[in-house]
């Protein structure tokens, strides 16, 4: 009687627990879908994260193994000053001296205008003194200089490829430089003056302003 109470016991837990099944099944069978799916998507995110960091900074090793060879090149070769060296010393410091006052003057100007906005007064829309008159991006020029200063070294001991660097960098910059004066005539403030800027300095190298196309723009 016992055994048989038992076994019927048994089998009615049995038969309860097969029509719960089901439903229970297919919570746990979404609940285990959704968390993958949270583990697939977080690990494809880490992946590409990861991927992208990777390319960055080998592309940035290569990059700064080709502007840094030169170095490379002068320490390991063994010869007497010529003129060439005396060249390369000339404009690597020429560079060194002009980013250092176009960073200065570009700084004073920021800081400037930061305080005009401060007190709600006008800012000035452009910086056109020191180095800025003759060149819109002086600080690009100088910089430019130190790297290609660098190169003249390698290249009269003989490395013709050490130009390599500096050419991928100029392009870089050169990208950098378009990709700033969009951004410059963003701003309504500043957007005529700058177009006028455009029209009467030289991008990089200094020079002289361009002044019939001032007085043409002013006459107009």
């Amino acid at each position: 009687m016992i055994h048989t109470l038992q076994v019927d016991d048994i089998t009615s837990i049995l038969r309860n627990l097969k029509q719960k099944t089901p439903a229970v099944h297919k919570h746990e069978k979404q609940s285990d879908s959704h968390q993958i799916f949270i583990l697939y998507s977080s690990w494809m995110l880490f992946a590409m994260l990861l991927k992208c960091s990777v390319c960055i900074i080998l592309s940035l090793q290569v990059f700064l193994m080709g502007i840094c060879m030169p170095l490379y090149v002068v320490h390991s070769e063994n010869m007497p000053l010529n003129a060439w060296d005396f060249v390369a010393i000339g404009i690597c410091l020429s560079g060194i001296i002009i980013a250092y006052y176009a960073d200065t003057q570009l700084h004073n100007f920021v800081s400037k205008n930061k305080r005009l906005k401060e007190l709600s007064q006008p800012m000035v829309p452009n910086l056109e003194i020191g180095l800025w008159r003759y060149s819109r991006h002086p600080n690009y020029f100088g910089e430019q200089l130190w790297w290609w200063g660098l190169a003249i070294f390698a290249w009269h001991l003989g490395h013709v490829w050490s130009f390599v660097g500096p050419l991928i960098n100029s392009l870089c910059l050169a990208y950098v430089t378009v990709l700033v004066e969009k951004r410059m005539l963003k701003q309504a403030y500043r957007v005529e003056a700058y177009k006028l800027y455009q029209k009467t300095t030289s991008a990089w190298i200094p020079w002289f302003k361009v002044l019939c196309c001032a007085g043409k723009d002013k006459n107009t």
